[in-house]
């Protein structure tokens, strides 16, 4: 299908695909409250020359996103390996650059800093105690 760029909140676009008339899947993980990655939501049209918006989520895949800190490339290619093998998806949002940690962002099911760490990938305190659990968008 051919992917087109949606509106998930005043200052975020991404990616996504028709999931049906008046629907969308969402192709990447939004920082945006409300919506995660293969989110099926109902699609409002595009105004004034913007991009169409998601509205309400139909159907949802991942429950859960964290952001991730990458310390490395090497970190960032783990991340997207360890997800993948749980069923779930990692994305690197902002490289590790001039010694300091990069950010990506990962969704499962459950949290996925305890998937990560149960496979080796440690978070620093700070990033373990976020919350993870994406509500629903209901109706605009």
């Amino acid at each position: 299908m051919a992917e087109f760029k949606i509106r998930f909140d005043k200052g975020e676009t991404g990616w996504a695909e028709l999931a049906g008339p008046g629907r969308a899947k969402i192709l990447n993980i939004p920082c945006a409250d409300g919506l995660n990655i293969h989110d099926v939501v109902a699609l409002i049209p595009a105004k004034d020359g913007d991009f169409p918006s998601a509205g309400e989520v139909l159907h949802r895949e991942y429950d859960h996103k964290a952001v991730v800190e990458l310390r490395s490339d090497a970190e960032l290619q783990s991340m997207w390996e360890i997800m993948k093998s749980l069923g779930g998806v990692g994305e690197g949002m902002a490289p590790p650059k001039d010694g300091k940690p990069g950010w990506g962002l990962a969704a499962w099911t459950e949290n996925p800093i305890t998937a990560l760490a149960l496979k080796g990938f440690q978070q620093p305190a700070h990033m373990q105690k976020q919350q993870t659990e994406v509500a629903k968008r209901g109706k605009p």
